[in-house]
């Protein structure tokens, strides 16, 4: 079965931790003890799934066991992963010599092998993975990283026999681990992260593909560290079921490029939300992602690599606990909403009355076809458009399938709530740029805000007289040239000194401003686009209304 067709059967988010490492010191061993010793890894791991109930136990182990059960010298210490003590393949001829044991023989392979028959057994409705290390990563630790980068530009025909044979000793090692009982198979390829997409397509793709299809018929995943984002596509076609991204990658970003069928996994930071950080925060955070996510039913929460094993117990359970209570959306509102932000990012207007329609049928209410719709949307041209993926008739466009909607949404008055904050805003004097102005004034005005458009060209004498005029609580001051960086300045000082305590909030933003000028240019906000704005707007509402809670 695949995961996906697992995915969409519960009822809930699945939640895989990124490692078992935590049932060592509930159980009182050292890292050592449970490599080399069956009885230790076995009751750490049946620790950890009997204090955490997580949906996936991985083996606990290190990366360097298959290389060590293919002749490498590993240094040890008592709580650390084994590392490679030297190389072990220097040549052609090593790579020829070097034979496919049995993984059964190997000094560690041989503990993680023999804990799985039990695991099965006991943990029943849990995956227990196969998990292998990934070819061009044993690779990698068998040659040394710097020589064996070096034969994929120098000795071409030494990296893909090398290739050939670590891929060939871990279908053995994955097939052997399955017949004890394993359900679901992994393959960790952290190596591949320094690869370019080309090069991952020549020394990766074919072999992982070789591994995936060999397992096709159980639920699988790859996980791959670092920012990966330009391997995501290439990725998607290695036959995993799967892909478990790092804390860099944006999955959200990533669940719109990627086919439905592919499940996400991640991308909790193991180290500085879960280790470093609060049992609020680690809620917190959590509840984030998981928000983010709930458009997409193609998303297992998880974290974004292994947790170290002196991560605080509670911040574990949080993390679980989080995931395993949220209530997803059914599907017939997740596809309604998600239809709301494809039609928005888009730009496409045809038949929207039947789409929004649509949502209000499923008892969506129109704030939340707005919050979680629309404005997701427009999040997402947003993002594109700073990432240089789109142009601005592109987001212009989707700023008029917006407004459209927001339109047709107001006469459901009753659900939807009108909020009386007002904005000034402007763009400053000297410069006649008002297209990302307008962008934020649309923003502003389809979530219910009043907006006054000062237009261009504006002095700091004009934006004094009309906050004078009219009651605003915010003033955005628009800045596309880097010299109006310093009449941003000048307005903002103009307006403090005029108005002292009861000035009115300033925020600014442009091409031009970044968030560390914020205290060079005597602002109290910035954004860098039209959906932060109004965010960061929100949040300084909140901050001057309770200042005690921030």
């Amino acid at each position: 079965m695949e995961l996906i067709d697992i995915v969409k059967r519960v009822k809930r988010r699945l939640v895989f931790p990124g490692s078992s490492e935590s049932g060592i010191k509930i159980a009182g061993y050292r890292h050592i003890d449970c490599l080399f010793d069956k009885k230790a890894k076995l009751e750490s791991l049946i620790a950890y799934a009997e204090t955490f109930n997580p949906d996936i136990i991985f083996n606990i182990g290190g990366i360097a066991e298959e290389a060590e059960c293919l002749g490498a010298t590993l240094n040890y210490s008592d709580d650390e992963d084994p590392s490679i003590a030297e190389p072990l393949i220097s040549s052609l001829k090593d790579v020829e010599r070097l034979k496919i044991p049995s993984p059964k023989k190997g000094k560690l392979t041989s503990i993680s092998l023999a804990v799985i028959p039990e695991l099965s057994k006991k943990f029943k409705g849990k995956f227990i993975p196969a998990s292998v290390t990934g070819p061009f990563t044993l690779a990698a630790l068998l040659a040394g990283a710097e020589k064996f980068s070096l034969t994929l530009k120098k000795e071409r025909d030494l990296a893909f026999a090398l290739l050939d044979k670590c891929t060939s000793f871990l279908f053995e090692y994955a097939k052997e681990q399955i017949s004890l009982g394993a359900n679901y198979f992994t393959v960790a390829e952290p190596s591949a992260i320094f690869l370019s997409n080309e090069d991952f397509k020549l020394f990766c793709l074919p072999y992982l593909k070789k591994l995936f299809k060999n397992f096709k018929k159980y639920p699988s995943h790859i996980h791959i560290c670092g920012d990966s984002f330009h391997l995501l596509h290439t990725l998607t076609r290695c036959g995993a079921h799967g892909l478990s991204l790092d804390s860099m990658v944006d999955l959200e970003d990533a669940a719109r490029l990627i086919p439905q069928n592919i499940v996400l996994i991640g991308n909790i930071d193991p180290v500085s939300i879960i280790t470093e950080s609060t049992e609020e925060n680690v809620k917190r955070e959590t509840q984030t992602l998981l928000n983010k996510m709930e458009l997409f039913e193609n998303f297992i929460l998880a974290t974004a690599c292994s947790i170290p094993a002196d991560a605080p117990l509670e911040n574990i359970a949080a993390f679980i606990e989080t995931g395993r209570k949220y209530k997803i959306l059914n599907k017939e509102v997740q596809n309604a909403l998600k239809e709301c932000a494809d039609r928005v990012y888009s730009g496409n207007n045809r038949n929207l009355r039947e789409t929004l329609k649509k949502a209000l049928k499923y008892k969506i209410s129109a704030q939340n076809i707005y919050s979680k719709g629309l404005a997701r949307g427009i999040k997402w041209i947003s993002d594109d458009y700073n990432k240089h993926r789109v142009s601005i008739p592109h987001i212009l466009l989707s700023v008029e399938t917006m407004e459209k909607a927001v339109r047709l949404l107001w006469k459901n008055k009753k659900s939807f709530k009108t909020k009386r904050k007002r904005l000034l805003i402007g763009t400053v004097k000297g410069d006649i740029h008002e297209i990302g102005k307008n962008l934020v004034k649309t923003m502003f005005e389809s979530k219910g805000y009043g907006v006054i458009d000062a237009g261009v060209d504006v002095s700091a004498e004009k934006f004094i007289d009309l906050c004078k005029t009219n009651s605003v609580d915010a003033v955005g001051i628009s800045s596309f040239t880097t010299a109006g960086k310093k009449i941003v300045k000048e307005i903002a000082t103009k307006l403090k000194k005029e108005f002292k305590n009861q000035c009115p909030l300033i925020m600014a933003g442009g091409p031009s401003i970044k968030g560390e000028d914020i205290k060079k240019l005597n602002i109290d906000g910035y954004a860098d686009d039209m959906v932060e704005a109004v965010e960061v707007f929100e949040n300084l509402i909140k901050t001057r209304q309770n200042p005690k809670s921030h």
